[in-house]
């Protein structure tokens, strides 16, 4: 986290299909992928996939933290969506449990360093989550989390999707 955040350890960008790394991501869940339904949808003219300019690998490191976090504290053990909509200048990952929820208190600070909700199960180092946020960051996009109205966590993520000009 140190090196990423001091820019120490680079991103290496080039050209990855955020459909494919969520199907990669889903696929190696072993067991639980079951649990997992992904949905694509477009409302771009073209209906190929779109192109992102990431790092594949800290990328699939950020999502498989989302998803191992939702399938961790769902204790109802159900289905968790993720969702990907490409939009004109923008790809939308949305990622939804139907869990407990997190705690009031508890939400504002999920994304921060070390932190440890006093009701977590033990083993828990409070640096996935924060690592994440950095690597979506990173990228240039957004992250959020909140209470789903109809229960569980819903997790927002927003990319810009741009093209590279040069390397």
């Amino acid at each position: 986290i140190g090196r990423l955040e001091s820019g120490k350890q680079m991103l290496q960008k080039e050209a990855i299909s955020l459909e494919d790394l969520l199907c990669s991501c889903v696929q190696s869940l072993d067991r639980t992928k079951s649990r997992v339904v992904l949905e694509v949808t477009t409302e771009m003219e073209s209906q190929s996939k779109a192109e992102f300019y990431g790092d594949y690998d800290w990328l699939r490191e950020a999502i498989m933290n989302l998803l191992k976090n939702a399938l961790e504290h769902d204790a109802f053990n159900s289905k968790i969506e993720v969702t990907l909509r490409h939009q004109k200048e923008l790809s939308i990952i949305q990622i939804r449990d139907y869990g407990e929820g997190i705690h009031p208190e508890d939400i504002k600070h999920i994304f921060d360093r070390f932190y440890i909700p006093n009701h977590a199960k033990k083993g828990h180092t409070g640096i996935g989550l924060n690592l994440s946020k950095l690597v979506i960051e990173k990228h240039f996009g957004t992250i959020e989390a909140i209470n789903h109205p109809e229960g569980g966590v819903l997790v927002n993520i927003c990319f810009p999707l741009y093209g590279l000009k040069n390397r």
